[in-house]
């Protein structure tokens, strides 16, 4: 296969900085500054109203109070120096607002580690969960606060052989997990929940947690000039970008106010800045290119596989030629588990023509099911920092944590630009139908997250399909011209179109789609409908689709499937044949 390759990177430019860094270092202004000052003042006030007041002011201000709190430690009044440095455990426990976490706690908590942990014991020599939680902290340096009004430290499990090997059995499950899941389940069996908060987690009971994990905070978009209708818009073109149930988003004419976890809060700051038209094109978090024209090479590299097989092991055995790497949901390689994970049969056959390995390893995401599965329901394709080929465990082939980017597309708008909702759907399927095929060898960009809203293209995808989706459309707005098909694509087009000496007579419809896939070079997928697969049970005078002579490829699919009642089409890099 012929490919032109084209620069792959975003160019090299001076970015605005990362609005998500700006949200976490957020800091007072000097007028603010000179408000909690007063507050923290009134702590002492002999009236407790103003007392009162002045502590709901400081924790409604959330953790930037915190730097200035610690000038009041030693104040010689008793009730400012006991009220500066109890605010910091008031605001882990009461503040809803948003209070960033540490990236390097994140780091941490995103660590794979071994799940096997050694149980502490109380003086009664009872297995004690909030000893094993704080001891699996300290070696792990996380700092921990237990919130003591709604957590039983002293609960205790009996000291009896068969409570202990149950905790060892759920060990030996899961021998690896992230730092994070294996402290939410200690957390667990305390009767509580665990989340981040700042530099440390907090364990507390679940209805606490489940407040706290509902941050909000409001952004200011006034420089945006929406009216109303405009912003209603604009939220309703976001919303894609925030699929989980735990996450709300309000719009104003002059802010957004978005209600939810971390991720979704640094998700929206980006989103929102994003907007503004005269920012350049930008992937946030950034990623490096500099490999980009290497890795489409590597994508578009011509290759045949064909297994059958419900071992994941044999799967990657079958793409170990490519050094496709095999991980679990942890980043734990997996291709030497002796166990089946649980999957289906994957069964693909791309034995009569070579397709790109990025097609094949889409196949292979697509085909992967899992019947019972406790850490993924998905194998998602991905390639990682370091520029390689994952296909690795999940609970969804969309990551809600994957980059996102934007970019000036009002070129593609008739001049002059007028911005509505028909325009801006007008660009969104432009953008859909020309980029289509050369994303599809790239992990998986979910269409609903690929937004047009005034003139700029809003995505969320992994960080290699967005630095794609960006160096294209830099080339359009540059050549006034959209991007020909790609050469996958080009090829099977002119297989469709290419005449065939066909002769059914005598075949059977058991031998029909091998006769159509050896003549025609193509690889062929059949497709479960709702009801099961296609029926091919024909007639020997059905079988022959149409009469000996010279015929298109195309045309006798068109034969087939209206002999039985199905249909076909081009999907990445090979035909499907599917029940209507």
């Amino acid at each position: 296969m012929v490919l032109a390759l084209a620069a792959f990177f975003v160019r090299a430019e001076e970015l605005p900085p990362d609005p998500a860094q700006s949200l976490r270092a957020a800091t007072l202004s000097p007028d603010d500054e000179k408000l909690v000052r007063g507050w923290f003042k009134e702590l002492g006030d002999e009236n407790f109203d103003v007392r009162n007041r002045a502590q709901n002011n400081l924790t409604n201000k959330g953790p930037a109070v915190l730097p200035i709190a610690r000038d009041y430690y030693n104040d010689p009044n008793h009730d400012i120096a006991a009220g500066a440095k109890s605010l910091r455990r008031t605001i882990l426990l009461n503040f809803d607002g948003y209070f960033p976490t540490d990236p390097a706690l994140n780091d941490a908590l995103a660590k794979a580690v071994d799940s096997r942990v050694e149980w502490q014991r109380n003086e009664k020599k009872e297995i004690s969960p909030a000893l094993t939680l704080r001891s699996v902290c300290q070696k792990n340096n996380i700092k921990a606060e237990f919130d003591a009004s709604s957590v039983n430290t002293e609960y205790t499990f009996p000291s009896n052989e068969n409570v202990f090997d149950f905790l060892e059995f759920n060990n030996r499950r899961a021998p690896k997990q992230t730092l994070g899941d294996l402290l939410q389940t200690l957390a667990m069996t305390c009767q509580a929940r665990m989340i981040p908060r700042g530099d440390q987690i907090l364990i507390a009971s679940p209805d606490t947690i489940q407040r706290l994990s509902r941050e909000r905070y409001t952004f200011d978009w006034s420089s945006l000039d929406f009216n109303r209708d405009e912003a209603a818009r604009a939220e309703k073109e976001l919303s894609p970008f925030f699929a989980s149930a735990e996450t709300e988003i309000h719009s104003g004419s002059n802010a957004l106010l978005v209600i939810g976890n971390d991720d979704a809060l640094l998700r929206a700051a980006r989103l929102v800045a994003l907007l503004n038209p005269k920012f350049p094109d930008s992937v946030w978090p950034a990623s490096n290119g500099a490999a980009d024209i290497l890795l489409l090479e590597r994508l578009n590299t011509p290759a045949t596989i064909q297994v059958s097989s419900d071992n994941i092991s044999t799967v990657a055995a079958a793409l170990k030629k490519w050094n496709v790497l095999f991980q679990s949901a942890v980043g734990e390689a997996i291709v030497n588990r002796h166990a089946r994970s649980e999957m289906a049969t994957l069964s693909l056959n791309f034995s009569q023509q070579a397709v790109p390995l990025g097609l094949v390893l889409r196949w292979c995401e697509r085909r992967a099911k899992f019947t019972n599965a406790n850490d993924a329901a998905a194998l998602a394709f991905d390639i990682n920092s370091e520029n390689q080929l994952v296909l690795q465990l999940r609970t969804s082939q969309f990551s809600a944590t994957d980059p996102v980017c934007a970019a000036d597309v009002s070129f593609l708008y008739k001049s002059p630009a007028e911005f509505n909702a028909e325009t801006d759907a007008a660009a969104r399927k432009q953008l859909l139908t020309a980029f289509e095929s050369h994303l599809a060898f790239f992990p998986q960009l979910d269409p609903g997250r690929l937004r047009v809203f005034r003139g700029r293209l809003l995505a969320q995808g992994p960080a290699a399909t967005m630095r794609r989706l960006l160096t294209m459309l830099a080339d359009w707005r540059k050549t006034k011209k959209p991007p020909e098909p790609a050469a996958w694509r080009t090829e099977l087009d002119k297989t469709l179109d290419a005449e065939l000496d066909w002769n059914g007579q005598g075949l059977t419809g058991g031998k029909l789609l091998s006769a159509l896939r050896k003549q025609g070079k193509v690889n062929i997928l059949l497709e479960d409908g709702p009801n099961g697969a296609a029926n091919f049970e024909l007639t020997s005078a059905d079988a022959e689709l149409l009469p000996p002579g010279r015929h298109t490829l195309r045309s006798l699919l068109d034969s087939l499937v209206a002999k039985t009642n199905a249909q076909w089409r081009v999907d990445l890099g090979v035909i499907v044949i599917a029940p209507k």
